[in-house]
């Protein structure tokens, strides 16, 4: 069969992709267009990358046309829309792909037996998840240097629950999340929609650091999330909580002594989870601390 041929033996395409002799698969993603907006590095040489959600592997090619030293796409094909990964098999097969393939649910995926990756590619994925924190957290495990992040999002409130709050509180909350019951909308395995500050605050509480937004619009949105060896993280968290708290909590993670002097050296060296573990257990000390010792005389505890 010539490679047109096998590309009309597909009954769904999820994604365009160009492949050899001009022929470009009908996916009803504009995977070419949307390429620009999740600001995949422009050179991946010698990286390892993980798609996370593959499809039929646009963004896994694409890694590796861009020079990825290996690329692991994952996908368990439980979509409503692609369920059987023949697109990603006759697009390998057309490209003479690399690219290995595995069928799994992310939290199958083990980084003792599948490894770590310098990149992490979760497109389009988070709000199928019942549990999309604990999703974030287990790829922190999987992600050295950078997550890519593509997902659905939730807007301000707008209308009746939008002038009920200003009347009420003045106020309307930035970090929220809408969840979909079943059957509210076409696709049944839509589940969360968090806010634009939601993920955020999210991710940086899995430990990823440098989190950004690089594109969105009013329904969708990319955010780029890496080690503690990028952006200000570390001193903020050092600052937030103190280094009084820090240290102690960063000995006890790392099971090596953390020293005052080196604290910030040492936290930047740190994994992804193991920055999120200590940042949340430093702040965690910092606020018992402050309960127990610096609490004003007749000021009530929190509850």
């Amino acid at each position: 069969m010539s490679i047109s041929e096998k590309v009309r033996a597909v009954a769904h395409w999820r994604h365009r992709i160009e492949l050899p002799g001009g022929v470009v698969t009908p996916g009803t993603q504009d995977t070419l267009t949307q390429l620009s907006t999740i600001h995949l590095p422009a050179s991946l040489a010698g990286q390892t990358v993980l798609d996370i959600g593959c499809s039929d592997g646009f963004y896994s090619f694409e890694s590796e046309k861009r020079g990825a030293a290996r690329v692991l796409a994952v996908d368990n094909y439980s979509s409503v829309f692609v369920d059987t990964p023949r697109g990603f098999n006759v697009a390998h097969e057309s490209l003479q792909s690399k690219v290995e393939f595995l069928k799994s649910d992310l939290f199958a995926l083990n980084p003792q037996q599948v490894g770590t990756f310098d990149v992490v590619l979760f497109l389009g994925v988070l709000y199928h998840l019942r549990h999309p924190l604990l999703a974030l957290e287990h790829l922190a495990t999987l992600c050295r240097t950078q997550l890519i992040i593509e997902t659905e999002i939730a807007g301000q409130p707008k209308g009746r629950r939008a002038r009920l709050a200003q009347a009420i509180g003045g106020g309307l909350p930035q970090h929220w999340m809408r969840f979909f019951p079943s059957g509210e909308i076409s696709d049944p395995t839509t589940f969360w929609a968090p806010s634009i500050p939601c993920t955020v605050a999210m991710l940086q509480l899995c430990g990823f650091c440098g989190v950004r937004v690089v594109s969105s619009s009013s329904t969708r949105a990319v955010f780029h999330g890496f080690s503690p060896a990028v952006g200000d993280d570390v001193e903020r968290l050092i600052e937030l909580a103190g280094a009084r708290a820090v240290v102690p909590v960063a000995t006890e993670v790392l099971g090596t002594s953390v020293k005052l002097q080196e604290l910030s050296g040492v936290l930047k060296q740190t994994s992804i989870p193991e920055f999120g573990r200590i940042r949340q257990a430093a702040l965690e000390l910092r606020a018992k601390q402050w309960f127990q010792e610096e609490r004003p005389k007749g000021l009530p505890g929190p509850f």
